[in-house]
């Protein structure tokens, strides 16, 4: 019924006429206070939804998207972002949209910068920002605040800003889970090494502090298991991840896992039976395509998966419903689902890709 419900019923039963149903709907023209509130009232009660594709095509009009996200490596986490955004571009085809990436080194802060100087400058109409350093986010928001350009966020809340939503999975709840997974498969006798990545210079990554937090709030709760957070381990290079972790194992001897708290894992998995060490069992985050090897071959245990597809997916969205027809939640945080994947329930190919529709 909500899909087909007319704007002349709904006219009808807010006593106003079907003008100015549709002038509320598209967001054209004055309207007063009282038919605004009986109208909005009546799209509540049906639970009406706009046809995204239909009124687009009739304003006729061309969208200038500025994407702002990590270097999306193919098969890595941030080109799973990337994928989602373009899902997202070809279902929403019948919208005019012209889309620009920026797209910086995520462990460089000054790469960051110049990035987001380059995005501020843009004349877009919106802008999908992929957030990874607080302080250079903060400054670009307030950019863009200033000039009226809206921004989403996809895989990170930035405090102090003012997205018209963000996608992304509650990190500190990823870090309870994280706690309570360990607590579960790694043995009180051994510790547990909690690996991060490389980055230029003292800035930390926000999603990474947040997630520590979590992890070590709960840790906090419970005295069998303490975990050991060293320096981040992980670069890109597979050869400095085995030469740091060889070392990392000489002065931990007793460890009993990893965990990653990036989509990384894989470094970890292979440097560990590159050094024959198929006791310390591995956790990461995010079903990458190098991941996913691992948790078949079963050199990964388990994966937090944070859909990063669905959130870019969905940011797309959200970005044409708010130029078309400025629809803005008071929240503006859209929490994704945060699931575990083992070898036994790896989802098939393309499956949130399948229902994105539904």
């Amino acid at each position: 019924m909500a899909q087909q419900i007319k704007i002349k019923d709904i006219a009808e039963r807010a006593g106003v006429s079907a003008g100015t149903v549709d002038r509320i709907i598209h967001g054209r023209g004055n309207v007063s206070q009282k038919n605004r509130a009986a109208v909005e009232a009546v799209l509540k009660e049906v639970g009406y939804r706009p046809n995204v594709h239909t009124s687009a095509v009739a304003l006729k009009k061309t969208y200038r998207f500025s994407v702002c996200i990590p270097l999306p490596d193919d098969g890595e986490y941030w080109g799973s972002v990337k994928e989602g955004i373009e899902s997202a571009l070809d279902e929403y085809s019948d919208v005019s949209i012209v889309s620009r990436y920026f797209c910086y080194d995520q462990t460089d802060p000054a790469s960051c910068r110049e990035c987001y100087d380059a995005v501020a400058e843009e004349p877009s109409d919106i802008v999908i920002l992929g957030p990874t350093f607080e302080e250079l986010t903060v400054d670009l928001c307030a950019r863009l605040d200033s000039k009226g350009i809206p921004y989403i966020f996809v895989d990170c809340t930035i405090p102090n800003t003012r997205p018209v939503a963000a996608f992304c999975a509650d990190q500190p709840s990823c870090g309870r889970l994280l706690g309570s997974i360990i607590r579960m498969i790694s043995p009180q006798d051994k510790e547990v090494i909690i690996a991060g990545r490389h980055r230029v210079g003292p800035a930390t990554a926000n999603n990474t502090r947040e997630i520590l937090e979590g992890l070590f709030r709960y840790m906090e709760e419970f005295s069998d298991c303490r975990p050991i957070f060293p320096t981040a381990i992980i670069g890109t290079a597979k050869s400095d991840c085995r030469n740091e972790l060889e070392l990392l194992l000489k002065d931990h001897p007793d460890t009993g896992l990893v965990a990653v708290i990036n989509s990384r894992g894989h470094l970890v998995a292979d440097a560990l039976r590159d050094l024959g060490r198929k006791d310390i069992r591995v956790i990461s985050f995010d079903l990458t395509r190098q991941n996913e090897r691992c948790l078949r071959e079963g050199s990964i245990d388990l994966i937090i998966l944070q859909h990063p597809e669905m959130q870019s997916f969905l940011a797309v969205k959200a970005a044409i419903e708010y130029l078309i027809y400025h629809k803005r939640d008071d929240d503006p945080m859209r929490p994704m689902p945060i699931d575990i994947i083992t070898r036994e329930n790896i989802p098939g190919p393309s499956s949130y890709f399948n229902t994105k529709s539904q």
